[in-house]
């Protein structure tokens, strides 16, 4: 997973060093190749952190191109310069479905260039005047840390940063390695926070034993690796055992081979992305690991006892979706 943040003139340093340790405790969980953050600044240039600490862009800043999250962070005045840079990096990651967040004053350049229109968002009080742009369209205000809808992800900032990237964690690979990140950054408090924005906690009678690290690795690694699975013999290679040690290892724990583990994460996640978002059944399949929509829906209805579409057609919805299922529209 890569995520990118863009840094407006008086971004809470706080901000960047959560996401900054997030993506260091996913790699310590899954691996060096598990995330990627790259930094790029509103201007390109160094920019000043509201403690006044100057932080510049990264080398490989043209990398946002890539990025499955894009985050904009800044202070109160963020959006009172938005230079084509910024815009043209916005439109770029909306085009190819990556999830935009706004950190805090972040939300407020996303509103300006109309990001959260019909969308529910976490917006902090804005200066006045907002800047050269006109008001926003029908935004559903929550009063939450932080809201996570569809490829939306707006949050108040501070510790509330670390909930929502926890949560996005989640729905963008598997709960078991977003449980993971936080265990490695000894912030499990922040998961019942998650929990508003969908994410579940381990479920009874297969929540990893706390004894048993390498099978919690394991999960990591499989979570990691949704889109694009590992085989069992490279995961039992990142975790030093042998695929026979592997398999009787998590079949003493788990109760399943790590085959029927990684399947039962890659269709967790598929879950989350038919609940809570409108992505065709056809993209949700590829990005869950199936070969094909067919085989996808197979092994859903094995699990769930009934097929994406069914589940789509029951799930509760914002509001925005609500109307978008009844009317046929498809929102970002």
């Amino acid at each position: 997973m890569q995520i990118a943040m863009i840094l407006c003139e008086a971004f809470p340093m706080l901000d960047h060093a959560l996401t900054a340790a997030l993506v260091r405790s996913v790699r310590r969980a899954a691996g060096d190749g598990a995330a990627v953050l790259v930094t790029d600044t509103v201007t390109g240039a160094p920019v000043l952190s509201a403690d006044g600490v100057a932080v510049a862009p990264d080398a490989e800043a043209a990398a946002l191109a890539s990025a499955d999250l894009l985050l904009i962070a800044g202070g109160p005045d963020a959006a009172l310069y938005m230079p084509m840079r910024l815009r043209d990096a916005l439109r770029l990651a909306a085009a190819r479905g990556a999830t935009l967040g706004g950190l805090g004053h972040g939300a407020h350049v996303l509103s300006a260039l109309g990001y959260l229109d019909g969308h529910r968002a976490v917006l902090p009080p804005a200066p006045e005047p907002l800047g050269p742009f006109p008001p926003p369209r029908p935004i559903t205000h929550e009063d939450a840390d932080f809201v996570h809808d569809g490829a939306r992800l707006t949050c108040r900032g501070g510790l509330a940063t670390g909930a929502a990237l926890l949560d996005w964690v989640a729905g963008r690979s598997a709960p078991a390695l977003a449980h993971a990140a936080a265990r490695g950054l000894h912030a499990e408090g922040l998961l019942p926070a998650c929990e508003r924005g969908a994410l579940p906690a381990p479920e009874d009678g297969v929540a990893t034993p706390p004894g048993d690290p390498l099978i919690a690795r394991m999960k990591a690694i499989m979570g990691a690796h949704i889109a694009e699975p590992l085989s069992l013999t490279e995961i039992a290679r990142l975790l030093g055992l042998s695929p026979k040690q592997l398999r009787s290892r998590c079949q003493r724990i788990e109760g399943a081979s790590p085959a029927r583990v990684y399947v039962a994460l890659r269709l967790d996640h598929a879950r989350l992305l038919v609940e809570r978002t409108m992505r065709p059944i056809a993209d949700i399949a590829g990005a869950a690991g199936f070969e094909s929509p067919s085989s996808f829906t197979r092994s859903f209805r094995e699990q769930y006892a009934l097929s994406p579409r069914d589940l789509r057609a029951g799930a509760l919805f914002g509001p925005a979706r609500a109307q978008a299922a009844e009317t046929g529209a498809q929102p970002a």
